[in-house]
């Protein structure tokens, strides 16, 4: 294979949507590349390639940086989903080994953060410490909008707004309430 070509060509994609996320992220291709340290007509490159592949534009240029264009929140869906499959893959393959390994996204309420999971992760990090964690504090809607979106892996609030569109995995009363 001459050394031109990546090795693994679904790795190079994966990079390219990561690229795009930061980019909608970011709300500017300037910002974006300053934040991944990388030159801006660069990224703006590798951008317009993908839309040329994808066969649509999925940036709006505005006065200010970009937007997504409808093209480009259907494609922001589809990232999200594929990042978050290929991570649980890779967190099942590391388990076959014995291994785990992964970085877990938190978002939550304030009143958990402080004393509850804290402990938690901190357990859980003892029997495996390959395993990262970020923890955002949000409120219920935003937390479970950060779900919904797989911004985040898991959302731990008191009374959730939007039951139906969501498994709770456990739900626990409050020592005041027993």
């Amino acid at each position: 294979m001459p050394e031109s070509q990546p090795r693994h060509p679904a790795m190079k994609h994966l990079q390219t949507l990561r690229l795009i996320q930061d980019v909608a992220r970011a709300g500017s291709i300037r910002r974006a590349a300053e934040d991944l340290n990388i030159t801006s007509s660069a990224l703006n490159r590798r951008i317009q390639q993908f839309e040329a592949e994808f066969g649509a534009q999925i940036f709006e240029r505005i006065p200010r940086g970009v937007r997504l264009n409808p093209a480009g929140e259907l494609l922001m869906h589809h990232i999200r989903v594929q990042i978050t499959d290929l991570d649980r893959v890779r967190g099942q393959v590391s388990d076959l080994s014995g291994t785990r390994r992964g970085h877990v996204s938190i978002a939550c309420s304030q009143a958990l953060n402080p004393i509850f999971l804290p402990t938690q992760i901190a357990r859980y990090r003892a029997d495996h410490p390959g395993v990262t964690f970020s923890v955002r504090v949000r409120d219920r809607a935003a937390a479970e909008h950060e779900l919904g979106t797989f911004s985040s892996d898991l959302a731990l609030v008191f009374e959730p707004l939007y039951l139906v569109d969501f498994e709770v995995l456990k739900a626990i009363p409050s020592p005041s309430a027993r």
